[in-house]
C-alpha cells in the first residue's frame, strides 16, 4: 500500500474528502483491506481463493499470497469464472477463502447468496465480506418496488444497489451458518490512511 498523500480532494457520491488516493487510486475500503491483509495475509498462504468482482488494486495485493487465485463475476468478460452468486456452479467446499467486497448490495436475494458462499467455503476457511452499512440502523432498508435508477441512487447510494444494510447484516451472515469476526477502521489508522471511520471487514468463518 502506498503512502497516502491526498488532502482535501473530494470524490464519490456523495462527495467524500480524501476518499481517493491520488497516487494509487485506492478508496477507503481498499486501504482498509490492505491493512487487514498486512495483519491477516498469512491466512491466504497456500490457500485456494475465489474473488468476486475483483477490484484491480485489491487483486494485486491478494494474489501473491495464494496457492490458487480465481476471479469471478456475473458478467465481466475478463473474469476467470462467470458465476451467479445466488446459484454458484461450484462443488461444495471448493475454496478456502472467498472475497466478496461491495457485491451483496447488488444481489436480489442476498440471503441465498450468503448460503451459497457458506456452501462453497471449506471448513476452517472464511468469506471476507464488505458492504455499505449504516450502523445506526437496526434493520436493513430494501424496497423491491424501487426500480428507477435515480431513486435507487437516492435511497441506496448507487443506481444498481438494491439495499442499504443496517446492523442486522450480522444476523444475515450468521443465519447462513457463519461465525463472525470483525476488523474495524479505528484510529490512528483512520487518520493515517484516510479511512472511513468505523468501516468494517466482516470475516465470516465456516467452522464446520
Amino acid at each position: 500500500m502506498c503512502g497516502y498523500e491526498g488532502r482535501f480532494h473530494a470524490y464519490g457520491a456523495p462527495l467524500r474528502f480524501d476518499a481517493l488516493c491520488p497516487r494509487c487510486r485506492s478508496v477507503e475500503r481498499h486501504r482498509l483491506f490492505a491493512l487487514w491483509l498486512r495483519d491477516q495475509g498469512h491466512r491466504f498462504v497456500a490457500a485456494d481463493v475465489l474473488h468476486f468482482a475483483p477490484e484491480p488494486g485489491v487483486a494485486t495485493l491478494v494474489q501473491p499470497y495464494c496457492h490458487t487465485y480465481t476471479t469471478a463475476d456475473a458478467a465481466a468478460p475478463d473474469a476467470d469464472r462467470r458465476l451467479d452468486l445466488e446459484q454458484l456452479d461450484l462443488a461444495d467446499a471448493s475454496y478456502d477463502y472467498v472475497i466478496c467486497s461491495h457485491v451483496l448490495e447488488h444481489v436480489g436475494d442476498d440471503e441465498q447468496a450468503l448460503r451459497e458462499l457458506h456452501r462453497v467455503t471449506r471448513p476452517g476457511g472464511a468469506a471476507i465480506l464488505l458492504v455499505p452499512l449504516v450502523e445506526g440502523w437496526e434493520t436493513t432498508f430494501e424496497d423491491p418496488g424501487v426500480t428507477d435508477p435515480a431513486q435507487r441512487e437516492l435511497m441506496f447510494g448507487q443506481s444498481d444497489h438494491v439495499r442499504m444494510y443496517g446492523h442486522d447484516f450480522r444476523d444475515r451472515v450468521c443465519k447462513a451458518g457463519f461465525v463472525l469476526d470483525e476488523y474495524v477502521a479505528t484510529e490512528p489508522e483512520v487518520s493515517r490512511h484516510a479511512l472511513f471511520r468505523g468501516e468494517t471487514i466482516f470475516v465470516a468463518e465456516r467452522v464446520s
